[in-house]
């Protein structure tokens, strides 16, 4: 069974990228800490050039923000997905929901959809008594609006280099997991300083050590090397761009797999196809009304049809049905929260 596609479209971004923006764009996502200067000497050009293009890539609106990877797991936290189908609501009022909401600390992300649902909300918390709080605050903010509620708990979640732009780098190898989200161990959490460190770098991860230091009120020193150890443990295992959802061909879909029951053996065949297929960058097996949940950027519904369409006629025995949505608004991302809040 798949659902039809209705969602009405949101503005693309109409900005030209031509091939160096491009090269530019596929690098930041896979280290945008990387230093200018050897990337320029990569790209045959100038570390003043690259910089400007970097400006203006943020000017324009297709970056929208340096995140930092940052394996919260590993600190006992858990995500929980709430999704929401919502009556309609005025800006003016929409907004002070959203301000609302945002100022919640469990909440991480906080995404603006079509399709399925209106509005996706993520939770990171350490125990299902932390959630359900948060929730209840939620749902009393959302009270009158909601028509559906839905949540989700992500178990365990790969992402991966982004392969929207391998045509124009010329380099069309898939690339491996980088981050795993998954509970391996827990640790006793951070101490004052690298907690105060991760929640600067993790919405900032271009800023150069100098900066993160005056910001945490610490040495440059003593934040270089617990950058460096927070990334040698597997802390931090990335530093990547959050781009706008609207860029023109390369819209953000998220799709929702609710399935039979199915062995394990059989769930992690589908899950190893979507893992190394190449539109698809971002896989989670969940547990909640839906079983697993993939993101791909696509140009357009029809793109979205053709992979609907591939994915259940490949595992049309295991699949009940796929929903899905497309984000227009990013308002609230992150991969981690403060641990004293």
């Amino acid at each position: 069974m798949e659902r039809a596609i209705t969602a009405r479209d949101s503005a693309d971004l109409n900005v030209h990228l031509d091939k160096l923006d491009l090269q530019l764009l596929y690098w930041m996502d896979i280290n945008c800490r990387v230093s200018l200067t050897s990337l320029a000497k990569k790209l045959h050009t100038s570390p003043a050039k690259l910089r400007y293009r970097l400006g203006q890539l943020v000017k324009g609106g297709v970056i929208e923000n340096f995140i930092t990877l940052i394996n919260y797991g590993l600190y006992g936290f858990r995500a929980y997905s709430l999704y929401y189908k919502l009556k309609e609501i005025d800006d003016k009022e929409l907004e002070a929901l959203i301000s609302k909401i945002t100022k919640l600390p469990d909440v991480t992300d906080l995404l603006l959809t079509y399709g399925a649902f209106d509005m996706q909300i993520v939770l990171l918390d350490k125990s299902i008594d932390e959630m359900a709080e948060a929730v209840w605050k939620i749902r009393e903010t959302l009270e009158e609006y909601v028509i559906e509620e839905t949540m989700g708990i992500r178990l365990k979640g790969q992402l991966f280099t982004r392969q929207m732009f391998l045509e124009e780098i010329g380099d069309g190898k898939v690339t491996k997991p980088r981050i795993v989200f998954e509970i391996r161990r827990k640790s006793e959490g951070p101490d004052e300083i690298d907690d105060k460190i991760l929640y600067t770098i993790s919405q900032n991860a271009n800023w150069p050590v100098w900066r993160i230091a005056k910001e945490v009120k610490a040495g440059g020193p003593t934040v270089y090397s617990r950058i460096k150890r927070l990334e040698k443990n597997g802390i931090i295992v990335g530093y990547t761009t959050k781009m706008t959802p609207n860029l023109r061909g390369f819209h953000l879909y998220r799709v929702f797999m609710k399935l039979h029951y199915i062995s394990k053996e059989r769930k992690e065949e589908i899950i190893a196809y979507l893992n190394q297929h190449h539109l698809v960058y971002r896989s989670s097996l969940i547990f909640g009304d839906f079983d697993l949940q993939y993101d791909a950027r696509l140009a357009d519904g029809s793109a979205l049809r053709s992979l609907l369409h591939e994915i259940y006629k490949q595992f049309s025995d295991a699949i009940i049905r796929q929903d899905w949505v497309r984000v227009h608004k990013t308002l609230k991302f992150g991969y981690y929260r403060r641990q004293d809040k």
